[in-house]
């Protein structure tokens, strides 16, 4: 069996995952609120979301960076890591019960010496508009 190359080799700044679709249902919204205790009106009250002009509950910001999260860097892909955390989380737009939204993650950094890929992770509205971005850090084996 030929060993895999190692990520530093088959990873480059630009590659990009497949466009995901989600639809973000009240019902995922309701779940995510009862997992983590977050029963803000404004992710589980319909009549008080519409009172401040939405047409929907709201996506916990949470949430929709969970959405974001994707698996272009699976260890089934690229061999062994960890997500070392975030430099950036920008929730630009609301996402409302209902919405349909796309998700995609682009490598904007690699940090060989220290072994970290940066991927920045988007959240776009299906009319392409930007709803959140982040920056999401991985970190891989340097062998020491």
């Amino acid at each position: 069996m030929t060993a895999k190359k190692p990520w530093t080799e088959l990873l480059s700044v630009g590659d990009a995952s497949p466009i995901s679709k989600h639809i973000v249902s009240f019902e995922d919204i309701q779940a995510f609120a009862k997992l983590t205790g977050d029963y803000e009106p404004i992710h589980v009250d319909r009549a008080y979301a519409r009172t401040l002009a939405y047409p929907d509950c709201l996506a916990h910001g949470v949430l929709v960076l969970g959405l974001m999260s994707d698996k272009m860097l699976g260890e089934e892909i690229v061999g062994p890591n960890v997500s070392y955390g975030y430099d950036r989380i920008r929730f630009v737009r609301p996402v409302v019960a209902g919405n349909v939204v796309t998700t995609q993650g682009r490598i904007v950094e690699i940090r060989r010496d220290r072994g970290q890929v940066v991927v920045e992770e988007a959240c776009r509205g299906l009319d392409g508009e930007l709803l959140a971005i982040a920056n999401h850090v991985f970190r891989f084996s340097t062998g020491e």
